[in-house]
């Protein structure tokens, strides 16, 4: 049996719950730094891709394998992955 799809909006909603808005010191704050210069420059450069695309889409910030992340947009409600993955941990029933 294939697992089930995630779709997009069951990712953002999840990730979004209870963030608060603020980052705090850490990984992710770290890898951002490293790879954007500052939470500010990721937030211009992800706004300024998500701004950009044309018609239906989605901007994410990936983690690359090799550690990296990196701004990514997929078209229409194409995910950056076809299925439900560790990192995404909703129970799906």
């Amino acid at each position: 049996m294939a697992p089930p799809r995630c779709t997009n909006a069951d990712r953002t909603a999840h990730n979004q719950h209870n963030v608060g808005g603020v980052l705090k010191d850490g990984p992710l704050k770290h890898a951002i730094d490293h790879a954007f210069g500052s939470l500010d420059n990721f937030k211009k450069q992800f706004n300024a891709t998500a701004a950009a695309i044309q018609g239906s889409g989605w901007a994410w910030l990936s983690l690359n394998p090799n550690g990296t992340l990196e701004i990514e947009t997929t078209p229409n409600q194409d995910p950056l992955l076809s299925e439900c993955s560790f990192e995404t941990k909703i129970p799906r029933y």
